[in-house]
């Protein structure tokens, strides 16, 4: 019975120290997830603030390419009217049409 009666005691104790270790760790869960709110709130802002910035990056990227892709589809036309043409001079409407691709083409972005 003496047994028995420690065996109790354990279990009670036990349990009492399993729920004090709970409610601490709902405590620490709570203040860790409002820390953590709180960081998200400021890292959200740094993060979604550079977007329209680098939506404007990738388009002017995408425009420079397409002019790159024209660039190198105009030359060869270029010259291969200079290689028809008998005086081997370009016309003024193939000068602007090479010239127009390549303004600001040695600008970096």
């Amino acid at each position: 019975m003496k047994t028995f009666n420690q065996s109790t005691d354990d279990i009670n104790r036990r349990e009492t120290e399993l729920e004090d270790i709970c409610h601490k760790f709902r405590s620490v869960l709570v203040e860790a997830t409002v820390k953590l709110d709180n960081v998200v709130k400021k890292i959200r802002k740094a993060v979604e603030d550079p977007k329209p910035y680098r939506e404007v990056r990738r388009v002017a990227r995408l425009a420079q390419l397409e002019a790159l892709r024209t660039t190198q589809e105009t030359i060869p036309l270029a010259e291969q009217c200079l290689l028809e043409d008998d005086k081997r001079q370009l016309d003024s409407a193939s000068q602007e049409m090479l010239s127009q691709p390549r303004r600001g083409s040695w600008r970096r972005s």
